[in-house]
């Protein structure tokens, strides 16, 4: 039962750990895209200007 127990931990462990890295990357990717689209918002507002 001891080395099921310890696989476990095992288990629990390397799944926090790719939890972490999972919501680290989608706050990334986030990030990314609201830069992106704040970006593009800035750009249209800017050619706008332009024909106006």
């Amino acid at each position: 039962m001891s080395g099921v127990s310890t696989l476990l931990n095992i288990i629990r462990s390397i799944l926090s750990v790719s939890n972490v890295l999972i919501t680290s990357t989608c706050s990334t990717v986030t990030s990314k895209l609201v830069i992106l689209f704040l970006k593009k918002t800035k750009m249209s507002l800017h050619s706008k200007e332009v024909n106006v």
